[in-house]
């Protein structure tokens, strides 16, 4: 009685989820202004993925809360090409 086992097609995922991201904002770019805010761009910060670091074109800064004043700052990063979702990523 031999018979053959199905295959079992094996299915690699390309998408990661930007959430899975570690995000770090460099400390000597973060000024509080009463008006406006501080907005850390992408020069400010350092994205990484398991250890390999994200390109600028993988994600965008989509918004900022609370600022304006020195505490619980963040901003939401979200995935672009082989990234998607979003992140909330708190600075002080």
């Amino acid at each position: 009685m031999g018979g053959n086992l199905p295959a079992i097609l094996g299915y690699e995922a390309t998408e990661k989820l930007i959430s899975e991201a570690k995000v770090a904002v460099k400390p000597d770019k973060i000024q509080y202004f009463s008006q406006g805010g501080t907005r850390p761009g992408k020069e400010d910060l350092t994205v990484t993925y398991k250890n390999t670091p994200v390109a600028d074109e993988d994600y965008t800064i989509i918004s900022y809360e609370k600022n304006d004043q020195k505490g619980k700052a963040t901003l939401v990063i979200k995935g672009n090409n082989s990234f998607s979702g979003t992140k909330k990523v708190t600075f002080t």
